[in-house]
């Protein structure tokens, strides 16, 4: 797996930012919210389902952490979760404003329930996190797995882009999109 580090550019005159950034639409009975410590577990649950992980107990303490400030500053403004009509949890964005070496923001994970990929969670859930990034900086950064083409192609169409300057051990660890 080579992971690759993008950044979006969030400096863009308005007009461009706001027809970039529009909201998603969301299919019918899926609520955008922001995420609650009552959904740590869900969380790191779908985490480990959508990576195929076995180890639950270390995906909900890895979400716990980034909640807890181990990647950063949490930036609970671009931290949501996608809920059904059961308010049961499908997709969610973890964000931090700063990351522990100071750098940009930072889009820490972002996982979809595989029944609810393809259906815009995670372009919707993303442009959350970017819209809340804007308050503060010129650009967010994000790491993806480079095999996952349809995580890349979405990243792509959202502006992240490749920066050369950025490598790996500059960045906290994140899960490649999966929306």
């Amino acid at each position: 797996m080579a992971e690759l580090i993008l950044f979006a550019d969030l400096s863009a005159d308005p007009i461009t930012m706001t027809t970039r950034l529009a909201p998603s639409a969301l299919p019918l009975g899926i609520l955008l919210r922001p995420a609650r410590e009552t959904d740590v577990e869900a969380m790191g649950t779908l985490r480990a389902e959508s990576t195929g992980r076995t180890d639950v107990e270390t995906s909900v303490a890895e979400v716990r952490a980034t909640v807890d400030g181990r990647d950063g500053d949490y930036l609970p403004a671009a931290s949501k979760v996608a809920v059904d009509e059961q308010d049961q949890v499908v997709a969610f964005v973890q964000t931090v404003g700063r990351t522990a070496d100071g750098t940009d923001p930072f889009v820490v994970r972002v996982h979809t329930q595989p029944p609810w990929r393809g259906r815009g969670l995670g372009r919707a859930l993303l442009i959350e996190a970017m819209r809340a990034a804007a308050e503060t900086s010129d650009r967010v950064g994000l790491r993806v797995d480079s095999a996952n083409g349809e995580a890349l192609s979405l990243c792509r169409s959202l502006g992240f882009v490749e920066d050369g300057a950025a490598t790996p051990s500059e960045q906290p660890s994140a899960s490649a999109p999966t929306g």
